[in-house]
Protein backbone atom coordinates (compact mmCIF):
# COMPACT_ATOMS: atom_id res chain seq x y z
CA UNK A 1 0.00 0.00 0.00
CA UNK A 2 1.16 3.54 -0.70
CA UNK A 3 -1.06 6.16 0.92
CA UNK A 4 -4.80 6.59 1.21
CA UNK A 5 -7.66 8.97 0.45
CA UNK A 6 -10.53 9.83 2.81
CA UNK A 7 -13.82 9.96 0.88
CA UNK A 8 -16.94 11.90 1.93
CA UNK A 9 -18.56 8.61 3.04
CA UNK A 10 -16.03 8.31 5.89
CA UNK A 11 -14.09 5.49 4.21
CA UNK A 12 -10.37 5.53 3.55
CA UNK A 13 -9.35 4.01 0.22
CA UNK A 14 -5.77 2.72 0.42
CA UNK A 15 -3.61 2.94 -2.70
CA UNK A 16 -2.76 -0.54 -4.09
CA UNK A 17 0.88 -0.03 -5.01
CA UNK A 18 1.64 -3.73 -5.54
CA UNK A 19 -1.62 -5.30 -4.34
CA UNK A 20 -4.32 -7.09 -6.28
CA UNK A 21 -7.04 -5.52 -4.12
CA UNK A 22 -7.79 -2.11 -2.65
CA UNK A 23 -8.00 -2.00 1.14
CA UNK A 24 -10.97 0.04 2.40
CA UNK A 25 -11.08 1.25 6.00
CA UNK A 26 -14.59 2.13 7.15
CA UNK A 27 -14.19 4.69 9.92
CA UNK A 28 -17.96 4.91 10.44
CA UNK A 29 -18.03 1.63 12.35
CA UNK A 30 -16.83 0.98 15.87
CA UNK A 31 -14.56 -0.87 15.91
CA UNK A 32 -13.25 0.26 12.53
CA UNK A 33 -14.04 -2.27 9.81
CA UNK A 34 -11.91 -3.15 6.80
CA UNK A 35 -12.70 -4.91 3.54
CA UNK A 36 -11.19 -5.13 0.06
CA UNK A 37 -12.44 -4.40 -3.44
CA UNK A 38 -10.89 -5.71 -6.63
CA UNK A 39 -9.07 -3.32 -8.91
CA UNK A 40 -8.63 -3.63 -12.70
CA UNK A 41 -5.95 -6.11 -13.68
CA UNK A 42 -2.82 -4.28 -14.71
CA UNK A 43 0.38 -6.20 -14.23
CA UNK A 44 3.59 -4.65 -13.07
CA UNK A 45 5.42 -3.30 -10.07
CA UNK A 46 4.47 -0.12 -8.22
CA UNK A 47 1.38 0.66 -10.29
CA UNK A 48 -0.14 3.49 -8.23
CA UNK A 49 1.00 5.72 -5.39
CA UNK A 50 -0.80 8.43 -3.48
CA UNK A 51 -4.21 9.74 -4.40
CA UNK A 52 -6.57 12.69 -4.27
CA UNK A 53 -10.26 13.33 -3.82
CA UNK A 54 -11.78 15.03 -6.86
CA UNK A 55 -14.29 17.86 -6.61
CA UNK A 56 -16.90 15.35 -7.80
CA UNK A 57 -16.37 13.17 -4.71
CA UNK A 58 -14.53 10.44 -6.63
CA UNK A 59 -11.20 9.03 -5.47
CA UNK A 60 -8.30 9.08 -7.94
CA UNK A 61 -4.95 7.29 -7.58
CA UNK A 62 -1.71 8.55 -9.12
CA UNK A 63 -0.34 6.35 -11.93
CA UNK A 64 3.17 5.52 -10.74
CA UNK A 65 3.80 2.96 -13.49
CA UNK A 66 0.24 2.17 -14.54
CA UNK A 67 -1.21 3.24 -17.89
CA UNK A 68 -4.25 4.93 -16.37
CA UNK A 69 -5.44 6.98 -13.43
CA UNK A 70 -7.42 4.67 -11.14
CA UNK A 71 -10.90 5.95 -10.18
CA UNK A 72 -13.14 4.80 -7.34
CA UNK A 73 -16.77 5.81 -6.88
CA UNK A 74 -17.24 5.80 -3.07
CA UNK A 75 -21.03 5.57 -3.40
CA UNK A 76 -20.81 1.94 -4.56
CA UNK A 77 -17.06 1.08 -4.53
CA UNK A 78 -16.97 0.82 -8.33
CA UNK A 79 -13.39 0.80 -9.62
CA UNK A 80 -12.49 1.91 -13.14
CA UNK A 81 -9.77 3.56 -15.17
CA UNK A 82 -10.24 7.31 -14.96
CA UNK A 83 -8.00 8.48 -17.78
CA UNK A 84 -5.29 6.84 -19.84
CA UNK A 85 -1.73 8.13 -20.13
CA UNK A 86 1.15 7.46 -22.48
CA UNK A 87 4.21 8.50 -20.45
CA UNK A 88 4.63 5.81 -17.81
CA UNK A 89 8.28 4.75 -17.93
CA UNK A 90 9.49 7.47 -15.58
CA UNK A 91 6.42 7.48 -13.39
CA UNK A 92 4.59 10.01 -11.31
CA UNK A 93 4.60 10.27 -7.54
CA UNK A 94 2.11 12.34 -5.61
CA UNK A 95 -1.32 13.80 -6.24
CA UNK A 96 -2.94 17.09 -5.32
CA UNK A 97 -6.26 18.63 -6.33
CA UNK A 98 -6.07 22.21 -7.58
CA UNK A 99 -8.90 24.68 -7.14
CA UNK A 100 -9.61 24.30 -10.87
CA UNK A 101 -10.75 20.68 -10.25
CA UNK A 102 -7.64 19.25 -11.88
CA UNK A 103 -5.32 16.79 -10.17
CA UNK A 104 -1.60 17.38 -10.57
CA UNK A 105 0.82 14.43 -10.58
CA UNK A 106 4.50 15.46 -10.28
CA UNK A 107 7.09 13.35 -12.05
CA UNK A 108 9.70 11.34 -10.25
CA UNK A 109 12.25 10.98 -13.06
CA UNK A 110 10.53 12.28 -16.19
CA UNK A 111 10.58 15.54 -18.11
CA UNK A 112 6.81 16.13 -17.86
CA UNK A 113 4.24 16.26 -15.11
CA UNK A 114 0.69 15.04 -15.56
CA UNK A 115 -2.54 17.03 -15.21
CA UNK A 116 -5.80 15.09 -14.86
CA UNK A 117 -9.04 16.98 -15.55
CA UNK A 118 -11.64 15.57 -13.16
CA UNK A 119 -14.55 16.98 -15.20
CA UNK A 120 -13.53 15.40 -18.52
CA UNK A 121 -11.39 12.53 -17.19
CA UNK A 122 -8.60 13.38 -19.60
CA UNK A 123 -4.90 13.74 -18.97
CA UNK A 124 -2.39 16.23 -20.30
CA UNK A 125 1.37 15.80 -20.15
CA UNK A 126 3.06 19.16 -19.46
CA UNK A 127 6.81 19.79 -19.93
CA UNK A 128 8.85 20.85 -16.92
CA UNK A 129 11.32 23.73 -17.13
CA UNK A 130 14.97 22.74 -17.53
CA UNK A 131 16.12 21.22 -14.24
CA UNK A 132 19.52 20.20 -12.90
CA UNK A 133 18.55 16.79 -11.57
CA UNK A 134 17.44 14.02 -13.92
CA UNK A 135 16.52 11.48 -11.24
CA UNK A 136 14.28 11.62 -8.20
CA UNK A 137 13.06 15.08 -9.09
CA UNK A 138 9.88 15.42 -7.04
CA UNK A 139 8.02 13.55 -4.30
CA UNK A 140 4.55 15.00 -4.02
CA UNK A 141 2.93 18.40 -4.35
CA UNK A 142 0.91 20.92 -2.33
CA UNK A 143 -1.87 23.30 -3.38
CA UNK A 144 -1.49 26.87 -2.09
CA UNK A 145 -4.12 29.55 -1.35
CA UNK A 146 -2.63 31.54 -4.27
CA UNK A 147 -3.99 28.92 -6.73
CA UNK A 148 -0.59 27.41 -7.34
CA UNK A 149 0.66 23.86 -7.13
CA UNK A 150 4.14 23.50 -5.63
CA UNK A 151 6.09 20.34 -6.45
CA UNK A 152 8.13 19.11 -3.47
CA UNK A 153 11.76 18.46 -4.48
CA UNK A 154 13.41 15.12 -3.76
CA UNK A 155 16.95 15.52 -5.12
CA UNK A 156 16.15 18.64 -7.10
CA UNK A 157 17.72 21.93 -6.07
CA UNK A 158 14.68 23.96 -7.15
CA UNK A 159 10.93 23.84 -6.75
CA UNK A 160 8.38 24.05 -9.53
CA UNK A 161 5.26 26.18 -9.10
CA UNK A 162 2.32 25.68 -11.45
CA UNK A 163 -0.36 28.36 -11.73
CA UNK A 164 -3.82 26.82 -12.00
CA UNK A 165 -5.35 29.76 -13.85
CA UNK A 166 -7.80 30.87 -11.18
CA UNK A 167 -7.75 34.23 -9.39
CA UNK A 168 -6.10 34.40 -5.98
CA UNK A 169 -8.24 33.45 -2.99
CA UNK A 170 -9.28 36.15 -0.58
CA UNK A 171 -6.98 36.51 2.40
CA UNK A 172 -8.45 35.29 5.69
Amino acid sequence: LFGGVLAPNGKIYCVPRNCSKILVIDTNENPVNTYTITKPTIFGFSQWCYGALGGNGMVYFCPRRATAVLKIDPSDDTVSNGGSITEVSNGFIGAVLGQNNKIYFPTLNGNNYLVFDVDTETTTSVPLPTLTSTVSRFFGAVATPQNEIVFIPARQDAIVKVRTGLPKLNDW
